[in-house]
């Protein structure tokens, strides 16, 4: 395993997921008056048939749940085993900005057919980016997102020399 200065990617894991499991199984119905973690040990040991001690050693973070322990926690807490087990956390995508995206980006692919590939993946990872920017953005008027997402698109046609009028069949004929 990876040191670093007393430091590995296993015990920080432990801590993670110790704090994770700490700091959810209260608000998820394990919540009991004893320290130090408040939180109902013997119930949710049961449920996950496991020793309290086992628990205890996952909560205090000497232990690391095998991954069959995690599945099994979070379908009780109903959270997902990425998120318990790492802290990610999977978003869905959503298809009709990732298609909003990808047809202002077709003439900036069509563009670089006859580049080296590496201009193409390039230009696929800056799709992929552009996702994951422009879907953190949260408002209540859709007509602001919708007009926000619009002109972060046209800048990035623009940056890329390629105007939002150009005709797609006109830049494909250019090309062959």
């Amino acid at each position: 395993m990876f040191q670093h200065s007393n430091y590995s990617i296993n015990e920080a894991l432990k801590k993670s997921i110790s704090a994770r499991l700490i700091e959810l199984l209260p608000k998820k119905g394990y919540k009991n008056g004893r320290k130090p973690y408040y939180v109902d040990i013997a119930k949710f040991a049961k449920e996950l048939n496991i020793s309290s001690t086992m628990l205890r050693r996952y909560l205090s973070g000497i232990a690391l749940p095998p991954f069959h322990v995690i599945e099994q926690a979070s379908q009780l807490l109903n959270v997902d085993p990425l998120w318990l087990y790492c802290g990610y956390e999977q978003k869905d995508i959503d298809l009709p900005l990732l298609k909003q995206i990808i047809k202002k980006m077709i003439p900036i692919f069509v563009k670089s057919t006859n580049k080296p590939s590496s201009e193409l993946d390039s230009h696929i990872e800056y799709l992929c980016e552009i996702y994951q920017h422009i879907s953190v953005i949260t408002t209540s008027d859709e007509i602001e997102r919708n007009r926000l997402i619009g002109w972060m698109l046209e800048k990035l046609l623009t940056d890329n020399n390629v105007s939002s009028s150009e005709n797609l069949a006109n830049k494909i004929k250019e090309l062959c």
